[in-house]
Parts: structure tokens; sequence; C-alpha cells
């Protein structure tokens, strides 16, 4: 097992790690990587009925999960 500090700097890795590869994502990709292409469509589309359902369930299983952690505890 791990001792306290060797798990930290492990931690403190990981966090730069995923701070860089975001850094980099947000530097090096264009405009289309960061905007959804959902939200160029104009008008009410089955394609835009579509996207809004899933962002509605991916919030419902979001909160849900949430709320069972919150539960748990």
């Amino acid at each position: 097992m791990k001792s306290g500090s060797a798990r930290v700097a492990w931690v403190r890795i990981g966090i730069r790690r995923a701070f860089t590869a975001a850094a980099a994502v947000m530097i090096g990709g264009g405009t289309s990587a960061l905007a959804a292409q959902a939200a160029r469509l104009e008008g009410d589309t089955s394609i835009m009925d579509g996207a809004m359902l899933g962002i509605l369930a991916m919030l419902a299983i979001t909160f849900a999960m949430q709320g069972a952690f919150v539960g748990f505890f």
C-alpha cells in the first residue's frame, strides 16, 4: 500500500495531466471541436428534438446518480 504522500503525488500528477490535456484541446482544437454541431441547425427538426431529448436523459441520469450518492452517505 502506498504511503499518504506518495498517493497525493500520484493524484497531483493525474490532475496535472488532465489539465494539460484539456489545455491542449482548447489551444489546438478548432472552433468546430468546441461547439456542438446541432447548435447550427435552424428550426425544429427531428435532429434537434433528439438532441434535446438526449440532453434531458443525460441530466436525469446525472441527477439520479448524484441523489443515490448523497443517499448512500
